[in-house]
């Protein structure tokens, strides 16, 4: 079984800058599973849908890994981080 994709950053965004994934998804002109698919990890975000997302979200051009990261990703950062802290 594969791990569960899920991209926490990022739906972060969306609900401070839309509330919704409905919202979202009326701005950008998709339905909501359009958005719902690739937030679980059943359909990869394409090179245009995260240029759709950036833009809408205004995400910086430079925090693309932060927001794209799945779940996975960011437990390991955190984890990253908490190690380099208790070495200190």
């Amino acid at each position: 079984m594969s791990p569960k994709i899920e991209y926490p950053r990022l739906r972060g965004r969306i609900y401070e800058r839309y509330q919704t994934q409905t919202d979202l998804a009326n701005e950008i002109g998709v339905d909501r599973q359009w958005i719902g698919m690739r937030l679980a990890g059943k359909v990869r975000f394409s090179k245009d849908d995260v240029d759709v997302l950036r833009k809408v979200l205004e995400i910086n051009p430079d925090k693309i890994d932060y927001y794209f990261a799945n779940r996975e990703q960011v437990l390991r950062e955190e984890q990253e981080e908490r190690e380099k802290w208790e070495r200190r």
